[in-house]
């Protein structure tokens, strides 16, 4: 039997281990503060994908946020983790999940109203020594391959206001490469807006939602338009020919 450690929000107790958290417990419950800015509605059905233990979705779920619940991960252990969470609260007609990669196993009557998720970030293996398996599975989404999977596949999973929320990485991957990725699916980019030196969000939707935040920062998009990186070496050449 797992000992499992637990996570509480707002009563509800979530099964994980310290391997399999992903950032959730931290920046990841930011999503509570955030989607307020977005909308002030509570959503019927949610989803997190990659879920991990899901820590994002039921912090949503136990804060009122949705009526219920969509989860799915990879990885086994995490699986294992979110079925021990639903049996612990009681959560069985409410929470439903799934052993996917990406949105490979998703059934197609699986209809969300919001997508929410912190995917892995880097395109490109990690170069930092000694990264553990579960380190490098966290955090590396080869050639973005399981967005790319996963950008084509959910539009027929969105009901027609649904709306997709996800953590991005602007040191990892630029969000024009995104906006490509929506383009060549057909879903319309709606907004980005950072919300910490290396994270923002990413929303998109079909292009009859009319979803926006509520009262954006004036550097929503700027710092995450293309490469950060560029803008800053850009930013240093000026200063030094002022100099």
């Amino acid at each position: 039997m797992t000992n499992y450690r637990i996570k509480k929000y707002n009563g509800l107790k979530v099964c994980y281990l310290n391997e399999l958290d992903g950032g959730g417990t931290s920046f990841g419950q930011d999503y509570l503060s955030f989607i307020p800015r977005m909308s002030k509605k509570k959503f019927g059905r949610a989803y997190e994908w990659c879920a991990g233990p899901g820590f994002i979705g039921f912090s949503l779920l136990a804060n009122g946020f949705c009526d219920s619940l969509c989860v799915s991960d990879v990885h086994l252990p995490a699986i294992n983790a979110l079925k021990e969470t639903v049996k612990i609260n009681g959560l069985e007609n409410k929470v439903s999940i799934y052993h996917s990669d990406s949105l490979d196993s998703i059934p197609d009557n699986e209809k969300w109203d919001l997508v929410v998720g912190n995917p892995p970030h880097y395109k490109k293996d990690p170069t930092l020594k000694n990264l553990s398996d579960d380190n490098i599975r966290i955090v590396l989404d080869k050639d973005l391959d399981i967005h790319k999977r996963f950008f084509s596949n959910v539009k027929k999973h969105l009901n027609e206001e649904g709306v997709i929320l996800l953590q991005e990485n602007w040191h990892r991957v630029a969000l024009d490469e995104f906006k490509e990725m929506l383009v060549e699916y057909n879903i319309e980019f709606k907004f980005s807006s950072p919300f910490s030196n290396k994270f923002f969000y990413l929303c998109a939707a079909r292009s009859n939602n009319q979803i926006k935040l509520l009262k954006p920062p004036s550097w929503s998009t700027k710092y995450t338009e293309h490469s950060f990186k560029g803008k800053l070496k850009k930013l240093a050449k000026k200063i030094l020919q002022r100099n």
